[in-house]
This record gives C-alpha cells, structure tokens and sequence, in this order.
C-alpha cells in the first residue's frame, strides 16, 4: 500500500508539471501538502496495525452522506436549514456519482445534462447558459457569487468538475441571495471539502478522442492524531486536440483546502485553488453561418477559422475561508470571505460577412489581442437558527454580503497603411473557398493601450423566516436589501455611473405538506437586474424588473434516496432588452443594438425525477418548457429551444452476474430558428444519445468507458450569422484507483 501512494505522488508530479513559473510554485506547494497527508495515511495505517497506538473517537457534525443521483438538501435557494422538499423553488442537484456516472468533465457540461438548462457555444471556448428563457448571470462556489462574462472569459470558472463536489441548480428567480440577476437560474458549484478523518485517495487516468487525456489525484486525511486538523488536495492536469483542426488545450486544476475544530462547535475552514487554461488556435466566433443568397454553407464540422498564432490563456486564483461556530442553543453564525483574481491573454482572429456562393467574396477578417484581470473581494455574514413562538417552532436567517469587483482591459491595436480609412485594420478576403486563413502571419501589433476599466460594488442585507402556521403549512417570508454600483470609463467609453440603492427584493413561498412524502408550494419574488445591453446611441438600458411566479408539487420518497418534482412558473419583465437587428461600433467592432420592451413574459412548467429507485438503479430524468413571448405575442430569441428532456439512468449488476455497472441516457430539443442574411435557417428537433459501462475489477480498481453523442448526430447553434457545431461522437476510457 506505501508503494502505490508514494506511486501515486511521483506519477501526478510528472504528468502535472508546467513550464509556468507560476504553476511551479502551486504545484510545488500541491505536493508538498500532498506528501504530508499521504504520510499521515501511511503513518496511521502503520499504527493502527502493529497495535501501537488507537486513536481515540472522533466525532463529527456532518451533512448526511449522499451517494445516488439527489441529494437531500440544498442551501442554493434559502439560507435556511430545509429540505429539497420543503424548497418552495424548482432545485436540480447534480451530484458527485452522477458526474463520475457520465463524466461530465467541466460544469458547462453538467449544465447540458441538468432540466430545464440550455448551453449555446458562440465559439470554441466561449458560450451562453440559459434557462426559462433568459440567460443565467448568477454563479456561485460554495454560495458566494464569483464574476462572470462571456465578452471577456473563456469559461475558465467552469474549467473542471475535479474541483467539485456537487453543482446545484436552482431555477427562477434568486434575489434573496444573490441579489440583481435575471430571473433563469442560479449555479452553485460546491467544493470538495477536507472532511475526512480516515485517509481516502481517487487516482483517475483517461484518454479519449481527439487525443485528449487527464489525470487526477484527490488525497484526504487527518493531519492530526485526534482528526481535528483535516486536509485535502485535489490535482488535474488535462490535454489534447478537438474536432476542430488545430484546436489544442493544457489544463491544470488545483485544490488545497483544510479543516480545523477548533472547538467541539467552532469549524474553521480555508484553502486555495488554482486553474490555468492554456488554448492554442481557439475560434473568435464560428464560421460564416450562410451565403449571401442565405442558403446554409456545408462545412465540415473539422473546419476552424483560427490561425496558428491565435492563442488564449487564463489562470485563476480563489482563496477563500469561513468560521462557523454552533450556540448551545443551536443558533449558527457563519463569517465567509473570497478573494479571486483571474488574469487573461488573448490573441484572436474572426471572420464576418456572408459570401457570395459564386466568388466567395463578401468576408473580412478581423484581429485583437487583449489582457485582461478581474478581482473581487467577497465577505458574508449570516446567522441563522429556530425558536418557538406561539407553541410552534420556526426557522430565521439574517445576514450580510459586500463584494467588490474591479476589471481591467487592455489591448494592441492592429497598425496597416489605411488605418486612417480601416481603424481596426480589418482584411477583406477575396475568396473566402481559396483562402488559407488558418496558417496567415500574426498582423502587425502595436502598443499595449489601455481599453476599459469597471468596477461593481454591492452591499446587502437579507433576512427570511419560516413560519409555521399550522402542523402541515408554512409560510416563508424574505426580503433583501440592495445598493448597487457599477462605475468605468474607456479608451471608447466616457466615465459613466449606474448607481442603484436600496433595491427591495421581497420574497414570499408557502409550503403545505399532502403527506409526510408530498408537499405542494406557491412562491414568488421580483426581478432587478441593471443591464449591459446598449441603444443605438451607446446608453445603457435601464434595469430589467419585473416579477417570478411558481407554482410546484414535490415528492420525497425511499428514505429521501428518490425526489420528484413538478412545477408551472410565469415571469413578468419590464425594460427587457432585444436585438433590433441592427449593429453599431462602438469601438469593439461591431455590436448588437437592444431597445427595451415592456410586457415580455415567459410561462412554463417543468418536471423531474431523480434519486435510486432501487439500490443498484439510479436515474434522473427532466422536461422543460417554455414560451417567451413580448406584449404582443410575438416569440422572443427563437434561436433557442423552449422544450428539452434529459434522461440518464445507471444499473448495476453485481449482485446478478457481474460487478459491472451500465448506463444510458439522451438529452433533447425541439426545433430552432435562426435569423441570418437573407431569411431564415431552420434547425429539426434532434437528440444525443450517451452511454457508459463500468467494470469494477477490484474493490479499490474499475474500468470505464463513455461515449457521447453514440449516433453521431450533427447539431450546430448560429447566432449573429455565425455557424459553431457541436461535439461529434466521441470515447473517453478512464481507470479509477480508490482506497
């Protein structure tokens, strides 16, 4: 067993090595703590085993352990100490079996296989997640909100699942705890936490298509004799090419985190993690969706607009730490604080324009290298417990959140002989079918100058209670308190301030239990999100408002193994900016113009199961939809679908003939409509089929494989007249070590 760990360290440290001197230093600092627990596994394996020593007992207040596909509790939706069942909002949670099940490799992909959830790529690297029909702005870790834009991020937040323990998801509206947002969903990705007083390992190596490999190393133990120190170390390192020629990626993840009882009921929590994403060749956009007549141009799913200079880099830091300490009366006071600091590094080239299908004339190309840094301080602080009034006991929360965002850009301009005619120096492509754009020169670049400057403060006060009016109802009632800031300035931007304070989000559920295993619920909350969309002069739109309605029935069922869930919602919005259709520089190239409308809604309903219905068969399964429609009536973004299903299920068949586990699943949707150049292009519904099969050769060893997309189906999204494809068919096999 020594032999196998120390393996296991020397075999992480030389496939996980980078030439960055940063990721030097994480990783030496990843080993050395590595190192320390794998010892302290060996040390009291060793001592329990000559009879030296027995440590004494440790016991533990910890959340009940959850290993099927639900989980019992989620604290996305109210801070408050509840059921998923007694939620009065639509909650998803995908768990940790359920990852490792479908290997689902970062989180934009367990948001493709979650209800109601739909994921558009705009390029390689970049893409939008939406639900109800409007696009989810709120991601959290561990609860706290972490800053994210698609302009300017390659969805490095969403880089790996090794970080991950579990990713909740709540649909609808979430002011309560996040504050402004749209009202689509919030993502809460939850950490792997150093809980383990016993030492445990996870090995996993795997290759797959497109010569893609990874492997990880996931240590805990104590690190103390009595198990009130407690440490963990998580570290990935992942490689290789894509469907698109040229496409190549290198990324390195990195978790330490530590736990100290400090006292019988005082946890003291801290740790670091670390991603770097490293893409060569990644797209700026996608290919030119059609030609000029609009009809849709056959490309080869193969095909990349990407030169060989093109590059993108990231590395992303979080430090984070939180104290909780339990009153004897059970009341609970939390203090969290994160710091995150993401650095970035692009050079890019796109392509505009829709060709001529004679010439392949009507395209120009375009460059920019820029460099940006996002910072945010995070501090939170919550009480929360019960107490009895009136013979009957309810439940409080009160607490405290501040952030602090700063962002910065800066980028080269593109220096050519007509740049008092071409400021952004953009090529014209003569023949768009004869022109290798992919093996061109890196333009001629020009002095770092500074492009924007943004910083976003936020401060809010929440509290909820849940009441209990009677034996089997409930009334929750909440509110939030919000003063909101977002000021900057830039090389094509005036100073400007949007300044909103005292934002009131009021929030309001009622629950009513049928039986002890059904509960039905009513809820509702309003909507404030400042927008980033522009008019055609430049101005910002005001705030969407609006209210989120929910009506829902829950069912917990098999000791709390099994959820089921069935809801109806409608969502009223005011200020809600859509594309005119026309598009404007304002000094980034060229860009959408939104003008605000009143009156848009989206009604719908949704429904999921997921959970073991048996020991060895688990499954989950969701539909959704949808119709977002302005005050006329008329459809809004039908370029998205507004029905989808998800299903996967897994059976082991141990105890029949063989410890192999098999599993299979489908995610679908419904036709789309794209608006391109001269008309409109038609996609039919389709669906992708996903398969796995698990062999278990030891109790500690087990062979897998997975398969995505197993029928080859060809799929595509188009937005703003360009074409991205997505994955064909491909096979990952992994082998798993865990003691």
């Amino acid at each position: 067993m020594i032999i196998i760990k120390m393996s296991l360290i020397i075999y992480m440290y030389f496939t996980t090595m980078s030439n960055s001197p940063i990721s030097y230093k994480v990783n030496l600092l990843s080993y050395s703590v590595l190192a320390i627990l794998v010892s302290q596994s060996i040390t009291a394996n060793e001592k329990v085993g000559t009879g030296i020593q027995q440590l004494p007992t440790i016991i533990l207040t910890t959340e009940k352990t959850d290993t099927g596909y639900t989980k019992s509790t989620a604290k996305t939706a109210l801070p408050l100490n509840i059921s998923v069942k007694e939620t009065p909002q639509s909650v998803s949670v995908v768990t940790r079996q359920r990852i490792e099940d479908q290997q689902l490799k970062n989180v934009t992909e367990v948001a493709e296989n979650t209800t109601g959830i739909i994921v558009q790529k705009s390029e390689s690297n970049r893409g939008n997640i939406y639900s109800r029909g409007f696009q989810v702005d709120n991601y959290q870790i561990d609860g706290i909100a972490t800053p994210y834009s698609t302009q300017w991020s390659q969805g490095e937040i969403f880089s790996s699942t090794d970080l991950v323990d579990r990713v909740e998801v709540v649909r609808g509206a979430t002011g309560l705890l996040t504050g402004p947002g749209n009202p689509s969903a919030a993502i809460n990705m939850i950490r792997k936490t150093a809980n383990s007083t016993e030492p445990t390992a996870n090995l996993e190596v795997s290759g797959g298509s497109w010569n893609q490999y990874h492997v990880m190393g996931d240590v805990a133990n104590a690190l103390t004799e009595d198990g009130s120190l407690r440490g963990r170390a998580v570290l990935s390192y992942e490689e290789g090419d894509s469907f698109r020629n040229k496409l190549n990626k290198d990324i390195f993840t990195g978790l330490l985190t530590a736990e100290y009882d400090i006292s019988d009921r005082t946890l003291l929590t801290a740790g670091i993690s670390y991603q770097q994403d490293d893409t060569h060749s990644p797209t700026w956009g996608g290919l030119p969706a059609v030609f000029s007549n609009g009809a849709l141009i056959p490309w080869s799913r193969s095909t990349t607009i990407a030169p060989d200079w093109a590059r993108w880099e990231t590395d992303y830091t979080n430090i984070f730490a939180s104290l909780r300490h339990r009153f004897e009366n059970d009341w609970e006071l939390k203090a969290s604080y994160e710091y995150g600091d993401r650095d970035g590094h692009s050079k890019l080239m796109y392509l505009s324009g829709a060709p001529d299908p004679v010439n392949g004339s009507g395209v120009s190309a375009g460059f920019g290298q820029y460099f940006t840094n996002t910072t945010q301080d995070t501090a939170s602080l919550q009480l929360s417990g019960d107490f009895n009034l009136l013979d009957k006991k309810h439940d409080f929360a009160l607490g405290y959140q501040y952030s602090n965002q700063d962002f910065s850009s800066d980028y080269t301009p593109v220096e050519c002989s007509d740049k008092a005619t071409n400021p952004w120096c953009d090529v014209k492509v003569s023949n768009l079918f004869n022109w290798d754009f992919t093996d061109g020169a890196q333009p001629n670049w020009g002095d770092r100058t500074l492009y924007e400057r943004q910083n976003i403060k936020q401060n809010s006060f929440y509290g909820v209670t849940r009441w209990s009016i009677a034996e089997p109802l409930k009334l929750i009632l909440g509110a939030r308190l919000t003063d909101y800031e977002k000021s900057g300035y830039g090389l094509y931007t005036q100073n400007y301030t949007q300044q909103f304070d005292h934002q009131f989000i009021p929030y309001a559920g009622l629950v009513y239990e049928l039986t002890p295993q059904l509960s039905t619920y009513a809820s509702y909350t309003s909507i404030f999100q400042p927008q980033a969309k522009k008019d055609k002069n430049g101005q910002y739109l005001d705030p969407v408002e609006g209210n989120n309605y929910e009506l829902g029935i829950k069912g917990s069922f098999l000791d709390e193994r099994l959820n089921a869930s069935a809801a109806v919602f409608k969502i009223e919005q005011d200020n809600y900016g859509i594309k005119t259709g026309e598009k404007v520089n304002f000094g980034q190239g060229d860009e959408d113009v939104y003008k605000a409308i009143d009156g848009s809604s989206s009604e719908g309903f949704e429904v999921e199961v997921s959970g073991r219905i048996l020991p060895q068969w688990n499954i989950t399964a969701g539909y959704s939809q949808f119709n977002l429609e302005d005050v006329d009536g008329k459809k809004i973004d039908p370029d998205r679908p507004n029905k989808t299903a998800n299903l996967f299920t897994s059976y082991d068949f141990t105890q029949q003939f063989a410890p192999l586990t098999v599993g299979a699943g489908l995610r679908w949707q419904n036709a789309t409509h794209f608006s391109v150049t001269g008309g409109e292009i038609k996609q039919d519904s389709y669906a992708l089929i996903d398969v796995m099969g698990r062999y278990q050769i030891s109790p500690e060893v087990a062979l897998q494989m997975n398969v995505r997309n197993l029928t080859d189906k060809k799929s595509y999204n188009i937005s703003s007249n360009q074409l991205n494809f997505n994955e064909p068919r491909n096979v990952n096999m992994m082998l798993s070590y865990k003691f």
